[in-house]
């Protein structure tokens, strides 16, 4: 360390220097206070734990016959998922604070030519000497940390437009499976309800003696086993409205049950249409955001090989004049080898395996786009030909033969086959719908939009 002494204060200015540069040290890194986690978004996406708690309004339970918004709004204000993304951005503001923070200056006090020998005895001749020093980062250290933080912050903005896309797409295809197992009940009622009035016109035939008992005896046992699975698809539905309400956290629903179009079939946009939106999914943009923070990384780190500067000044009293004078001290350390090119080669290597993920990535969200989009396009194919044209002739056929029956046309093995083949194409039908409407938001998901609103922007 180098000391230019400077002897131009007198003793009464001793005190005064002395609290000029505390209170300069005071200045140089200021108390600051953490300011509160703001909302994560607008709208249905801004309700986050804090403001639910801040609020002070219950959140309750979805109750009644619950809409896909309803779903929705239920599943964003309350998902396990999402509740901790709130803290995870107070905590990137932490961090972005701590990253823009001066550092804390240095105090020396040091005595010397006291307590020796001769006229160095006692502290008559010592030298005191009161000395404030600050490390002066330069390269701009401070300000490449505050960037990279901010950058790490906006990727956790990216974690939580993906985890809220999951958690839509997810509750989304939860409600449709509550519809589908609806109408699969629905549908086993309506068996039932026919198994029931075919019991009744057999018995009619048998008391006339225009069938036997052996067809009694059928029907008896058809609606047994239909009662059987009656009671399967009322459990499948309960298990599909528990799984329903997981989605915003509780295992009890309270809801009675779903509300949606689930007939409703919506043409497809092209494959080659859609594959330029995939850009839209935060998955796929997270990545500019991350190769700025590896090449923030690397002006970092070739930043931390200029070496840091150390200031300082200082007081210095003379007891035996009764004296006073300030104390420079400038600090450089020599950079003869770059102590960090280790640190800025790693950083370099990361930028290229950003680049390497980001080309991976994109694969891996093409193959499933495209898979997706074929799931959609043959459910889409196989609903639409079962409803105009499987469904129409199953119905004709189950009618023809049911009365053909009664008038002793046809026997009761005929009217079974063709209530099963009906009942069957319906059941086909709902999961064909079922496999369409999920197929749907998984590439809703995907290209982060929804279709309707894909097919305005490619008109």
């Amino acid at each position: 360390m180098t000391m230019l002494q400077l002897r131009v204060c007198r003793r009464s200015e001793l005190s005064l220097a002395v609290t000029f540069l505390l209170g300069a040290s005071a200045c140089a890194a200021p108390m600051t206070s953490l300011p509160p986690p703001r909302p994560l978004g607008q709208g249905l996406e801004a309700v986050s734990v804090t403001n639910l708690e801040e609020s002070g309004q219950p959140v309750g339970e979805p109750q009644g016959d619950l809409t896909l918004r309803d779903a929705l709004a239920a599943a964003l204000r309350q998902s396990p998922r999402l509740e901790s993304f709130a803290w995870q951005l107070r905590a990137d503001e932490a961090r972005t604070l701590q990253a823009g923070l001066l550092p804390n200056p240095t105090l020396v006090i040091e005595a010397e030519n006291f307590a020796g020998s001769d006229d160095f005895d006692a502290y008559d001749a010592a030298e005191t000497t009161v000395f404030l020093g600050q490390l002066v980062e330069l390269g701009g250290k401070r300000a490449k940390r505050r960037r990279i933080a901010m950058l790490e912050r906006e990727l956790s903005g990216w974690e939580y437009e993906s985890a809220r896309l999951d958690v839509l797409t997810q509750t989304t295809q939860r409600f449709v499976a509550v519809l589908a197992a609806q109408e699969r009940l629905q549908l086993a009622n309506d068996l039932h309800r026919v198994a029931s009035d075919f019991l009744g016109a057999t018995r009619a035939r048998v008391r006339a003696g225009a069938a036997s008992s052996v067809e009694e005896a059928r029907s008896k046992v058809e609606l047994a086993t239909l009662e059987v699975a009656l009671a399967r698809r009322a459990a499948a539905l309960e298990v599909a409205k528990r799984q329903l309400a997981s989605s915003w956290g509780t295992t009890s629903p309270e809801f009675s049950g779903v509300e949606g179009e689930l007939f409703a079939l919506r043409e497809l946009p092209g494959l080659e249409r859609i594959v330029a939106e995939l850009a839209q999914n935060p998955d796929m943009a997270r990545w500019a955001t991350e190769k700025a923070r590896r090449d923030a990384a690397v002006e970092l780190a070739r930043a931390r090989a200029i070496p840091d500067v150390t200031a300082g000044l200082g007081v210095r009293r003379f007891e035996e004049s009764d004296a006073a004078a300030l104390v420079f001290a400038l600090e450089v350390p020599l950079p003869l080898f770059d102590r960090n090119q280790g640190a800025t080669a790693a950083a370099l290597a990361e930028v290229s395996r950003t680049r390497a993920l980001t080309r991976a990535r994109q694969l891996e969200l093409s193959r499933l786009l495209v898979a997706a989009h074929a799931e959609a396009s043959s459910s889409y194919e196989q609903a639409s030909s079962l409803r105009d044209t499987v469904l129409p002739q199953a119905e004709s056929s189950f009618e023809s033969t049911r009365d053909g029956y009664r008038r002793g046309f046809f026997r009761y093995v005929d009217v079974l086959d063709a209530q099963r083949t009906l009942f069957e194409a319906r059941g086909e039908y709902v999961d064909a719908l079922k496999r369409y409407h999920t197929a749907t938001a998984e590439l809703e998901r995907l290209v982060g939009a929804s279709i309707e609103n894909l097919m305005e922007r490619q008109g």
